[in-house]
């Protein structure tokens, strides 16, 4: 298994840092909110490990039952107008000291989560770097070698999206969006369910099905994300790239540019390293 991430979240409002020196959780100082089930007002300390769903908590809360999250220091509400995509339930956001956020549902026993940032160089400084939690203790995330198993990113996990080319995040609201081009010089946007194995998608042009696109394009830099000189494997169609932050690795990320044809995959020197899993639908 790869090692947890420690992440240091601060409030989104007052931007006060949350952790917990006093109070650790799996020996990492824990992120202390206040809580609000029905009613009853309380405290929560999540662990800072993402990825680990240890906690504790002052009320007694039921699996199924939605809280409300706020800020132990300036009391403002941390669930935003965003629904969980598993279950319809309030997101809550923190934010990550060097950049980027951090998203969790409210719902109790529902672990839908998410880490997301602006740019691939902040996922990098976060991914790679170095957190001194106390003292001289450094956890540094460790890249598997090549006789190890591979780590399975499992159907469903939720992948972020960068351009490969400017870094900027491709994540808008709860999908991704691209620039893209069909027949007959139409354009508009593609928006494309961040999900691993959802072949979701929505167009603003008319796209039908098995329709291969002329071209997808980063909205924010504009260059092209069709992978020149490469094939998909399933039909032939071009193959677009983006850069999704998978498990501790920015990856490459394939996909065919024909609507309904749901080859995807990763490039050669990933796929040594890193198995997707399958979904029924195929």
């Amino acid at each position: 298994m790869l090692p947890l991430l420690p992440l240091k979240l601060k409030c989104p409002h007052c931007g006060a840092l949350l952790l917990d020196e006093q109070h650790l959780i799996n020996n990492s100082p824990s992120v202390s909110l206040e809580i609000k089930v029905g009613s009853t007002k309380s405290w929560i300390r999540l662990s800072s490990l993402y990825g680990d769903f240890d906690h504790e908590i002052g009320v007694d809360m039921k699996p199924g039952e939605v809280a409300e999250f706020n800020c132990p220091h300036c009391h403002q509400n941390l669930n935003i107008d965003l629904n969980c995509s598993a279950c319809s339930a309030q997101m809550v956001e923190l934010l990550h000291q060097q950049g980027g956020s951090v998203k969790f549902c409210s719902r109790k026993s529902c672990r839908n989560h998410s880490i997301e940032f602006k740019d691939i160089e902040q996922a990098a400084k976060i991914f790679y770097g170095q957190y001194n939690w106390a003292g001289d203790k450094t956890i540094k995330v460790e890249h598997k070698k090549r006789d190890q198993p591979k780590e399975v990113i499992s159907s469903g996990a939720y992948l972020n999206s960068y351009c490969p080319w400017c870094g900027v995040s491709l994540i808008e609201g709860e999908n991704v969006k691209l620039e893209v081009k069909g027949k007959g010089n139409s354009q508009g946007f593609l928006y494309l369910d961040p999900h691993l194995n959802s072949f979701w998608n929505k167009s603003t042009i008319e796209l039908p099905e098995k329709e291969e696109v002329e071209e997808l394009n980063c909205p924010h830099c504009k260059h092209s994300l069709i992978e020149g000189g490469e094939s998909c494997e399933k039909c032939g169609a071009k193959v677009v790239k983006v850069k999704v932050s998978a498990l501790t690795k920015l990856i490459d990320f394939k996909f065919c540019a024909r609507k309904g044809c749901p080859w995807h995959g990763l490039s050669e020197e990933d796929m040594e390293l890193i198995e997707l899993q399958d979904s029924d639908e195929w």
